[in-house]
């Protein structure tokens, strides 16, 4: 754990004497002991004129106003939220499907190879290819929902398996001995039945956003608790069903930012998020100055003077 020690203070006093004059500011700064993770320090340069993003701790999920998105409770019995991709628009990417060339005549048979391995392998029907699965990728069971009846065995619906080694038409997976030992057709289903998908963008423990016009109990921020490649799930007791396209609606990031130290050689603009205009600090003694908590995933800078402007900062996450 990191400790972030900054402190603003600023020193005015008037000379008593008969000849009285003003004394410039004193600026000193310190935060003692405060709990911080993620530190950064980094520097930007603005032009006259000119934006720049100097953090953010968004996801790219690559969507635009085109993509269309459904939330739907998919256990009935649970307050689980599912945000999907309903085809519609451009693919975000939460993840990256690999192609295994299956179809619902594809069967595979899992064996165990070592203690902590196993192997599935395509038996019959369209043979499952690995050509695009990479070392590192995670294999995933879809779990049985209201709508989806999967074809695997309990202790491997929904957990995730890291992708260890690969062959022609076999994949191993790393289980922990907990997996049991399916052979099975796939069916009809056979792309929610078995997926590999790429490590990244999203992961569990991210935090998703709703804001805009959606239903009321929609909005707002929640953890991610699980994910494929077209969908990630999140707990909303409030959740409403509801299909929608994404205008800024959703986004994605990993944490908040939550302490900024942000000084200039001239006066800039500091914009949090989608903030519609900036907020303008200007010069003192030489120095623009920003100190203070913060609860932002991205903060834009601008240049509001005519001379180029020099930014540094320092960031970070509180505990």
């Amino acid at each position: 754990m990191s400790l972030m020690n900054l402190q603003v203070g600023i020193l005015i006093y008037e000379d008593p004497t008969s000849n009285p004059k003003i004394r410039t500011p004193d600026i000193t700064r310190e935060y003692q002991g405060v709990p911080v993770v993620n530190p950064k320090s980094d520097s930007a340069t603005l032009e006259p004129g000119e934006s720049k993003v100097i953090a953010t701790t968004l996801r790219s999920l690559a969507t635009d106003n085109t993509t269309q998105f459904t939330l739907s409770r998919p256990f009935s019995f649970l307050d689980v939220m599912r945000l999907t991709w309903t085809g519609t628009g451009t693919n975000p990417v939460f993840r990256t499907k690999r192609n295994l060339g299956t179809d619902a005549t594809s069967q595979v048979t899992m064996t165990r190879v070592a203690p902590n391995t196993v192997r599935m392998t395509g038996t019959g029907g369209t043979l499952l290819s690995s050509a695009a699965v990479v070392v590192g990728d995670t294999l995933k069971m879809e779990p049985t929902n209201d709508t989806f009846t999967s074809v695997f065995g309990v202790p491997n619906q929904g957990v995730y398996y890291p992708v260890q080694a690969k062959g022609t038409n076999y994949i191993d997976f790393l289980d922990n001995g907990g997996a049991s030992l399916d052979a099975v057709i796939l069916g009809a289903s056979f792309d929610l039945q078995l997926r590999v998908f790429s490590a990244g963008t999203v992961k569990i423990g991210d935090t998703v956003q709703f804001e805009g016009t959606l239903n009321a109990g929609n909005l707002g921020s929640f953890q991610v608790v699980n994910l494929s490649s077209d969908y990630l799930e999140f707990v909303n007791i409030y959740g409403v069903a509801e299909t929608f396209t994404n205008t800024n609606t959703v986004s994605v990031f990993d944490r908040l930012i939550g302490l900024a130290l942000i000084r200039g050689n001239g006066p800039f603009g500091l914009q949090s998020n989608v903030q519609a205009t900036p907020s303008i600090y200007n010069t003192m003694q030489g120095e623009s100055l920003h100190l203070g908590t913060i609860q932002a995933h991205t903060l834009t800078a601008s240049n509001p003077g005519t001379v180029t402007l020099s930014l540094s900062f320092q960031l970070c996450s509180l505990c």
